[in-house]
């Protein structure tokens, strides 16, 4: 049997009217090598589970299997869990892919040894298809990838869109991540990845079609977003730290007013039960970025982002 090169993931949660397209987006790519498709069904209740199972009688090398309530995150992992392929991809079950989009990547993986690659993306949106712009073809070395991802539009952060090697994945240890609902699980995966990587390519290609049609997405908001997002921004502090460079670190730093002005619009553009219960939240968000982009180590314990952080496995 040959060896697998790429394994794509697709978490699903009640994608009934979607996931045949994006399975079969995958099934038609323009690529030689072996790979094969896991598709991770988290707690459907529609018939998902039957148009998955159609497909993989018709496709050898789909595999599927079921979890229950598992979270964005834990399906994700299962499905690296269950992953043979050399490097791993993800899809989301209300998206899809161009023909392209496996050996585009694939490709420039291996003509620049890099150790992730990024590419650019298709937003599917009620005006249309909008092809994201600012995407950039270049190769980075590690301090050069986390400056631009923390500041550079053009690096653009949604997992859908990269091939990583699976043996520097693995060491990313989702395993350790919690199995609860939160966003922004993509920015700390994005962080600690680079934090190992020697390398990373950006291309220009836009192979991927994202779905922001779909209110019920697995990746849809969350009434916790604001937290949530501040919990990401402590755990990258946290993992910087850990890695002992102080030149990270000092980026790090530079990005507090862009990110506490993104915060600000994000709490705006929610809906509170009045003014002072937003008026709180902002108080309590601009504390919090003080602390977590502070010269000072980073403090953890009493904080609102305390209960997060120690929820990560040891």
């Amino acid at each position: 049997m040959e060896e697998v090169k790429v394994s794509v993931i697709i978490p699903t949660h009640n994608n009934a009217d979607t996931i045949e397209r994006a399975i079969m987006s995958v099934v038609n790519q323009d690529f030689d090598l072996p790979y094969e498709i896991v598709v991770v069904q988290d707690a459907c209740t529609d018939n998902t589970g039957e148009i998955v199972a159609g497909l993989k009688e018709k496709y050898d090398y789909i595999n599927t299997f079921s979890v229950n309530n598992r979270s964005v995150m834990a399906t994700r992992r299962d499905g690296l869990n269950a992953a043979k392929g050399e490097y791993i991809m993800w899809l989301d079950g209300d998206d899809w892919y161009g023909p392209k989009m496996i050996s585009s990547l694939y490709n420039a993986i291996k003509e620049t040894n890099a150790d992730v690659v990024n590419s650019n993306l298709k937003w599917v949106t009620k005006k249309g298809v909008k092809t994201a712009p600012f995407a950039k073809k270049k190769v980075y070395s590690q301090k050069q990838a986390f400056k631009a991802f923390l500041y550079d539009v053009s690096y653009i952060g949604y997992l859908m869109i990269k091939i990583f090697r699976k043996d520097l994945l693995q060491k990313v240890d989702l395993n350790s991540f919690p199995d609860g609902h939160y966003m922004y699980e993509d920015t700390i995966i994005n962080a600690k990845y680079i934090l190992l990587s020697e390398k990373v390519a950006c291309i220009k290609d836009a192979n991927l079609f994202y779905n922001k049609l779909n209110e019920n997405s697995i990746t849809s908001s969350s009434s916790t977003r604001i937290q949530d997002d501040i919990n990401a921004h402590a755990y990258v502090r946290k993992c910087i730290e850990e890695a002992g460079d102080e030149n990270l670190l000092k980026i790090f730093r530079h990005t507090y007013f862009r990110n506490w002005l993104n915060l600000i619009v994000d709490i705006k553009l929610n809906r509170y039960e009045n003014k002072e219960q937003k008026k709180e939240i902002v108080k309590q968000a601009k504390k919090d970025l003080r602390d977590i982009y502070s010269k000072n180590p980073l403090k953890i314990e009493g904080k609102s982002y305390s209960a997060f952080i120690s929820s990560f496995r040891k």
